[in-house]
């Protein structure tokens, strides 16, 4: 299948060796200029700053890393407590937030909560089985309006307005919600990330493929699943599910990783698998299994 690559600046993601993406965990701002020294010195193509650790207004955050690393690319991300995040926070607030990292307004008529449950990163929660079909949804709410934003970035973005590149969603936030949300951030030139986590397992092979692919029908322009493997046949599960999407069904990017050190392989293994990010860590890590980045470039080299 053709595969249509991210391009952001001079960074191609899905293409070539696989991106070095790092993480920024401030809570403050002294630690964000400790942890950004830190940064210049690592092989790093790109940054992901998880606002769900700062302890001030992640926007603020976000201005201070686009200052001092210009031409970075800035991967926003608030991973909710429900994913294995810091904080916990609303529909309404996730989705203000998001609006925010991208530079768009934050017009009336952003998504309210609505009393349907937030899915958690388990299989039955997303309305797909490890012995059935794809569902026609990822078994998530009704649509929640959001702001209607004009359909170039120049129509409703003040020039010099700090924006992120990438901004992360979690699918199991709702699907219709993803699917608005991710719409609306795109419109500002900005590029979506629709990430699934389970921290307690790795489902089976034809889950995994199922679940990317239905990723992709919501219009990420990159799919992520990161698992948690219990043995080293879980590991095994995820890089063949990997292989079978860069074979099939793949038709962007996606990033895909076993977690915890028994995971580690798969962090390494993007061209084999057709993963197009890799986390590592200079110093401070986000996720358990993350490796030191030089560690990590001079593997990603000789693999």
């Amino acid at each position: 299948m053709q595969k249509k690559n991210v391009h952001i600046g001079s960074l191609t993601l899905g293409d070539g060796i696989p991106k070095i993406c790092v993480p920024l965990t401030a809570r403050n701002f002294a630690q964000m200029e400790s942890q950004l020294d830190s940064i210049r010195m690592a092989p790093c193509d790109m940054i992901e700053l998880r606002a769900d650790y700062y302890e001030g207004d992640p926007i603020e955050e976000l201005a201070a890393v686009r200052e001092r690393m210009p031409g970075k690319p800035i991967l926003f991300t608030f991973r909710t407590k429900e994913e294995g995040g810091e904080c916990a926070i609303s529909r309404k607030e996730y989705a203000l937030l998001n609006l925010r990292a991208a530079g768009l307004p934050e017009a009336t008529g952003t998504p309210e909560a609505t009393g349907t449950p937030e899915t958690t990163g388990t299989p039955e929660a997303t309305g797909l089985t490890e012995t059935t079909g794809a569902p026609e949804t990822i078994g998530l709410p009704e649509t929640i309006g959001l702001p209607e934003i004009a359909a170039t970035p120049e129509a409703h973005r003040e020039a010099g307005t700090v924006h992120a590149d990438l901004i992360d969603l979690e699918v199991n936030r709702g699907e219709e919600f993803v699917r608005d949300l991710g719409a609306r951030l795109q419109s500002g030139g900005v590029k979506t990330v629709v990430s699934y986590h389970d921290f307690e397992r790795t489902p089976d092979e034809e889950f995994l493929v199922q679940l990317l692919c239905r990723i992709q029908s919501l219009g990420a322009d990159i799919t992520k699943a990161a698992l948690m493997p219990r043995t080293e046949r879980d590991v095994l599960t995820l890089l063949s599910a990997a292989v079978t999407m860069k074979e099939q069904f793949a038709d962007r990017p996606y990033i895909v990783m076993s977690m915890g050190r028994l995971g580690s392989i798969s962090r390494l293994a993007g061209r084999l698998t057709g993963s197009a990010v890799t986390f590592a860590a200079a110093g401070a890590i986000s996720a358990p299994g993350q490796m030191d980045a030089d560690f990590v470039a001079h593997a990603l080299e000789l693999l």
